[in-house]
């Protein structure tokens, strides 16, 4: 799934709690969902890092 590089549109995008979301570093994100903690990997999509990809969202 390929979103803008910002918590808010990851938060949009997986339906995520918001304000939950935080970058833990390397295209790794932390964020709740419904109250429990996920883990959201993802991958960048350009040369300038505006866009990622989201491939995969762990419990």
């Amino acid at each position: 799934m390929k979103v803008k590089n910002h918590t808010t549109a990851i938060e949009n995008a997986l339906h995520l709690d918001a304000g939950s979301c935080k970058h833990e570093g390397n295209f790794h994100f932390s964020a709740t969902l419904n109250g429990h903690r996920v883990l959201v990997n993802a991958e960048p999509e350009d040369d300038e890092q505006e866009y990622i990809t989201i491939y995969s969202m762990e419990l």
